[in-house]
């Protein structure tokens, strides 16, 4: 559950929180700014939001080595940021698919081939 006290900060407040936490890799605190975040926007930028959301997501799994759920976690991430427009709310979201989906690409090898993913090889927005 989203904690109440996000329900209080502006949409702005909410965005640059979440570009703050995927700067200092807090997957956790990603989410929850971003869940508050989603609840909130026009339908027309719930993929780029989701997307983000689901590439923390992903980055926490792939990091505490629970590759089923990091590699559905990724599949959905990318296909919400392909849908998602090239550039939104100053982000270069094309660049950050494809830095996602190249760090993402040892997810679709064997579970015993993998390790989990330090936190500096994550992508950065």
């Amino acid at each position: 559950m989203t904690n109440p006290g996000l329900a209080l900060l502006d949409d702005d407040t909410l965005w640059q929180s979440a570009t703050a936490a995927f700067a200092a890799r807090d997957w956790y605190d990603v989410h929850e700014f971003l869940e508050e975040l989603w609840r909130r926007v026009p339908a027309t930028e719930r993929d780029p939001v989701q997307g983000l959301l689901q590439a923390a997501v992903c980055l926490y799994h792939f990091g505490n080595g629970n590759f089923a759920g990091a590699r559905i976690l990724a599949r959905e991430a990318a296909d919400r940021l392909a849908r998602s427009p090239a550039h939104w709310r100053g982000i270069d979201l094309a660049g950050y698919l494809q830095r996602f989906q190249e760090v993402a690409a040892p997810l679709w090898q064997p579970a015993a081939d993998l390790k989990p993913l330090q936190p500096n090889e994550a992508p950065m927005l």
